[in-house]
């Protein structure tokens, strides 16, 4: 279809322009070349002629295939499924009847996983991986194949993420861990291999200069903790003793000789439901602020406080939120926010001989034996010997079968990732046929949910080669020391952090994707993470074939996951964006119709293809049937599914229509060069506008401002009219200099979020949709031949009117629901567009608008009331 428009749109360019002659000692052909000099060589008459009649003849053919296409939607555009296989209850009838049942409703695709679940006394319990449990395996390859159902392989046993009992613990994901030790000049010789469940694997031993500060710990009582001191301190940091599951929000005040009160610190923490996501979950809170000399400090704690245990107020400088800006601790939060991983910046110290300097630290060459003892000599003075080794984070594949359960694969090692790959899929593919094996289509990476990891295999070269520097001494920042200043301190960690997502994106998502091609399979992925993603989602994605994101019935999640998936489809050029589609807590009024306006919902925000979640192995006939406790329950024991396949229809055409033509958003919004980073900032554009997000690999490599438009180099990525960088803290040396570049070469450019109508109509651009006559959500498509305008989540039922930014052509609507198309009768040309109008019977009615042939003149507007939608 895409191909069918372009050479349309060349006939188009040829009718106007023609050949360009070559010189005339070229033995090359003529080139085509649109109409710009006097180079040109019209076309004979008749042959313009001739091409116009062919022209318009293939304009009238897209249009009856498109119509052709929305009333009978084609095989491609049949949703897909997840199919969970819950403990090992399987059975070979189950397998038939289920892959039966997707048929004959019309699912394309089904993504299997072996889902960890308790096996009934009396029932089948077939291992994962097992001759059993590989036979049924083959025998639903095979009865896919007799059906034409594609299928899907998650990556891992579970849906999360990609582990397994092959994984040893050097070969998982592996963050640092460290050991303090006091020592004096002379011989030294002691224990300090860190502490940990797993095997912990040397990176470097330091000793840095012992210094004393005087600190005061203290307790709550009530709203308050009190710091009191018979001598005035010069206070410098507050940490905090935490549990593993805290919130808390507070006010820090200093009493000042003279009587008054400043204010040093305010702090809110939100409560971490999944703290054991976190990697050092008992670690401290900590917050630096500027010299303060007093003798009585004051914690004021605001609203409920939840395990905070004690507070030190300490003269030593160090590192706010040394732990979080190591990636040890993520504090994630159930629906992330855009800039949560934007943390504060450490304050420097008024005496500067406070801050270590790379000279101070003494680098130890001699390393621990295997039982963990070191023995050195130690330089003239008093000592801490810090040993720094990495061990496993100890996260694991979930929620897998106890028997295919293990370890994560490291994120940040190609090697690792291999290895785990090819122990998932070999053991299995060597036992297919080609028939068996053909059928598979994809691997799954569903969304992220594996945590942290901060250091792997040789990372402080690959941080050196990336930075410019050793990073063995700021390892220290690590403890909450500052080395050689707050501002060099935070850097190391910015870049720790920044190194950590991109390798995330190139070693780990990358090497899965490579994986697949070398096998014939694409990628299916959701580009995000909840409960601690320490990458950058939009970058993430870039390394997938395919991307998705993930909504929710009854619960927020949804929106942001899926303008992201959907700006990284734009931005990178993938043509079909899916969305893990209608998870949730199992509820029995979830049906067809309640789901209808929800999924609508995020069709405006960019997603053009469903994946039903989920699809749960029914080894045997009987109502409710086998059922997890999440997600729509979409099997043949659920009463309505097998009656679904209008339902599915809908959706087919919903697909259809949202896979027509391009993606057309008029903003492009600058997300940061900070990770983590797992959404945009919301609702940043007012509501007749549409954008995507772009990130800092678009900005270095791709885009540039040509023609009145930023545009992006990449075959089937987006182009913008306008182009917003807010302030989002440190960038790059490298982005910082793209951007003041950009900045000068003409385009609009926008500083500030949300963006206001009124800068976005001064920088020329005006809204796509106005004027209506109630709330409502819209999507808009360009086609070759005209806009498709997705309106739908009406406020109310009766007359609804807008105005849409298009003119000169006729409306059409286009029911999802029935397949039924009319011309429109109630519509009338304003200044800049076309309004419409037509009746909504009922809160869940959905149409796409189509403008695609010449307006019929006049049209009708003074008719009594408006055309009935359904």
């Amino acid at each position: 279809m895409t191909k069918h428009l372009r050479f349309i749109r060349r006939l188009t360019a040829l009718c106007r322009g023609g050949w360009r002659r070559q010189k005339a000692n070229s033995d090359q052909p003529a080139q085509f070349a649109p109409y710009k000099t006097s180079t040109i060589a019209y076309p004979p008459l008749f042959m313009r002629k001739l091409i116009l009649l062919f022209l318009f003849s293939a304009l009238a053919a897209n249009a009856a295939s498109l119509d052709q296409r929305f009333k009978t939607p084609v095989e491609a555009s049949k949703p897909w499924c997840y199919w969970y296989w819950l403990g090992g209850d399987i059975t070979a009838e189950g397998i038939t009847r289920d892959l039966e049942s997707m048929a004959q409703v019309g699912i394309k695709k089904a993504f299997t996983a072996s889902i960890s679940g308790r096996p009934k006394e009396g029932r089948p319990n077939v291992k994962i991986l097992t001759d059993e449990w590989m036979e049924l395996f083959r025998h639903a390859l095979r009865e896919a194949h007799r059906l034409d159902i594609d299928i899907g392989m998650f990556n891992s046993p579970g849906y999360s993420m990609s582990g397994g009992p092959w994984n040893k613990p050097e070969q998982s994901m592996r963050h640092v861990v460290w050991s303090e030790t006091d020592a004096e000049a002379g011989s030294f010789s002691a224990m300090v291999r860190p502490e940990s469940k797993y095997p912990v694997q040397h990176i470097a031993v330091l000793a840095v200069p012992r210094k004393e500060y005087p600190s005061i710990t203290a307790k709550p009582e009530g709203q308050t903790i009190r710091f009191v001191s018979e001598t005035a301190i010069t206070a410098r940091s507050l940490s905090f003793e935490v549990a593993k599951r805290y919130s808390f929000a507070g006010t820090l005040s200093a009493k000042l000789p003279d009587g008054s009160s400043r204010e040093l610190l305010k702090i809110e923490r939100p409560y971490n439901k999944r703290a054991h996501y976190d990697n050092m979950h008992l670690a401290p809170e900590i917050y630096g602020f500027e010299d303060t000399k007093a003798t009585e400090f004051e914690l004021t704690l605001d609203g409920e406080v939840k395990g905070l245990i004690a507070a030190t107020l300490s003269a030593e400088p160090m590192v706010t939120q040394a732990y979080e800006k190591q990636l040890a601790r993520l504090h994630a939060q159930e629906f992330p926010q855009w800039q949560q991983h934007v943390y504060p910046d450490s304050v420097q110290p008024e005496d500067d001989s406070l801050v270590l300097k790379i000279g101070d630290i003494h680098v130890i060459q001699e390393k621990p034996d295997a039982q963990g003892r070191l023995s050195c000599v130690l330089p003239e003075g008093s000592w801490t010997v810090v040993a720094f080794g990495m061990t496993s984070t100890g996260k694991k594949n979930l929620p897998a079968p106890p028997e295919a359960t293990g370890l994560e694969c490291d994120k940040l090692s190609r090697k690792h990732t291999r290895h785990h790959l090819e122990n998932m899929f070999e053991p299995i593919f060597a036992k297919l046929t080609k028939t068996e094996r053909d059928v598979i289509k994809t691997i799954v990476a569903d969304s992220y949910e594996a945590a942290a990891q901060n250091w792997t295999d040789d990372f402080d070269r690959i941080l050196e080669k990336r930075l410019g520097y050793d990073p063995i001494p700021y390892l220290l920042t690590f403890t909450g020391r500052m080395v050689e200043s707050a501002e060099a301190s935070d850097r190391f960690l910015w870049n720790l952090r920044r190194t950590v997502a991109d390798l995330i994106s190139e070693n780990y998502l990358a090497t899965i994707n490579e994986y697949g091609d070398e096998q014939g399979l694409d990628l299916w992925m959701e580009n995000y993470g909840s409960w601690g993603f320490p990458g950058e989602a939009l970058y993430y994605g870039k390394h997938a074939d395919m991307v998705s994101g993930e909504f929710w019935m009854g619960r927020a999640m949804g929106v942001p996951v899926c303008r992201i998936a959907s700006s990284t489809a734009h931005i990178y050029g993938k043509p079909k964006v899916f969305a893990e589609s209608y998870t949730s807590f199992i509820k029995p009024f979830h049906h067809p119709y309640v789901m209808k306006r929800r999924a609508e919902e995020l069709f405006t925000h960019g997603i053009n293809h469903a994946v039903l979640h989920v699809v749960v192995h029914q080894p045997q006939e009987g109502v409710p049937g086998r059922n997890p406790w999440y997600g729509i329950q979409f099997h043949r024991n659920t009463p309505w599914f097998l009656s679904s396949r209008s339902w599915v229809r809908y959706h087919q055409r919903m697909h259809t229509m949202l896979q027509e033509g391009s993606p057309s958003a008029d903003i492009a919004i600058y997300t940061g060069d900070f990770s983590p980073q797992t959404v945009g900032p919301e609702n940043p554009v007012p509501h007749g506008y549409d954008y995507d997000y772009i990130n800092s690999d678009v900005i270095l490599n791709d885009l540039d401002y040509r023609d009145g438009k930023w545009v992006i180099d990449r075959p089937g990525a987006s182009s913008y009219r306008v182009l917003v960088i807010p302030e989002v803290g440190y960038v790059r040396p490298e982005v910082a200099k793209r951007i003041a570049e950009l900045r000068q070469s003409g385009g609009a450019v926008l500083d500030s979020l949300p963006v206001t109508e009124e800068a976005l109509q001064q920088a020329g651009l005006g809204p796509v949709v106005w004027d209506g006559n109630q709330d409502f959500k819209w999507k808009l498509r360009e086609t070759g031949t005209g806009p498709i305008f997705l309106l739908c989540n009406f406020e109310r039922t009766g007359v609804f009117e807008a105005s849409l930014k298009v003119e000169g052509l006729q409306p059409e609507l286009f029911n999802p629901v029935t397949g039924e198309i009319n011309t429109l009768a109630t519509w009338q040309r304003v200044d800049g567009g076309t309004r419409v109008r037509f009746m909504v019977n009922d809160l869940a009615d959905s149409v796409f608008v189509v403008f695609r042939q010449a307006a019929v003149t006049p049209n009708v507007t003074d008719i009594d009331g408006a055309l009935d939608l359904f």
